[in-house]
């Protein structure tokens, strides 16, 4: 039991947070210049390595800023982490904000999930944002790669673009369910599910494409027997087994009131005879 909770230590302190960074080796490798030419991270990188002072009033003025969360910084492949969010030099903010800014998701949005996605969330969804509380129950999945937002492998689609992006899935002409389906496996935003089937419907159903191809198999409405003028004209009858035993159901159409007789042969002459003293 020691050995395996040693091995399982070991193998947090040498995870590599980098190993998960969705960057090219280009943008990595701008990352480690920009860390070098930021002499505040610098700083920062040189007190992570050798180990932060005993108390805040020792920690130089220029990286004090990061003492409250100094636990949580780390330092790999010359990239500068708190917890698995990228610290970013001052001379790239412009740049990897332009990034969050070219999936055109609105002056409000691109502001929080920057501070959101780069920054990591808040501890708790009551000092989430109001726009943005929509996706915390999806937080843990929600990554920005080449300055677009997924949730897991689903694009996060602005709200601009949601009806051109489902009509782009609906020109396969699959049909409703199948576009519905197809939607949902490349495509996301919170509460989409009903938004979809709505415009899906919509699409299919003013398509010609669509109304040329589709199946003819409707399925028929319900119809009901017309009510006889007096008792036991018409009757329905069913068997139903209950513990073990057998039953015969029978029920009048003029009044609904049924008869129930145990059946002890469930041949078809058992039957025929038990349906013949009943009436």
């Amino acid at each position: 039991m020691l050995n395996e909770e040693s091995e399982l230590c070991e193998e947090f302190e040498n995870s590599n947070a980098a190993d998960f960074l969705c960057a090219s080796d280009e943008a990595k490798e701008c990352l480690k210049q920009g860390l070098l030419q930021d002499d505040c991270l610098a700083l920062l990188k040189e007190t992570v390595l050798n180990g932060w002072p005993l108390s805040k009033e020792q920690v130089p003025i220029q990286i004090r800023e990061h003492w409250n969360y100094r636990d949580e910084i780390s330092v790999q492949e010359g990239v500068l982490f708190r917890s698995e969010q990228v610290i970013v030099p001052r001379s790239m903010h412009s740049d990897m904000i332009m990034q969050v800014h070219s999936g055109h998701l609105g002056i409000d949005a691109c502001i929080q999930r920057t501070r959101d996605v780069l920054n990591g969330w808040p501890l708790s969804k009551e000092q989430v944002p109001i726009q943005i509380r929509e996706h915390w129950n999806y937080r843990d999945e929600i990554s920005v790669q080449d300055g677009v937002l997924f949730c897991s492998e689903q694009v996060i689609v602005p709200r601009s673009m949601r009806s051109d992006m489902i009509m782009q899935v609906h020109s396969g002409h699959l049909g409703i369910d199948a576009c519905i389906q197809r939607t949902r496996d490349v495509l996301f935003w919170p509460g989409m599910q009903v938004e979809v089937r709505v415009v899906v419907r919509q699409a299919v159903q003013n398509c010609s494409a669509c109304q040329k191809c589709k199946p003819n198999h409707t399925c028929q409405p319900m119809t009901s027997h017309p009510v006889p003028d007096r008792p036991w004209s018409i009757v329905s009858v069913d068997m139903f087994s209950l513990y073990g035993f057998s039953y015969l159901i029978m029920v009048d159409h003029y009044c609904d009131f049924w008869e129930i007789d145990r059946l002890d042969d469930t041949t078809y002459f058992g039957v025929i005879t038990k349906n013949d003293v009943s009436l």
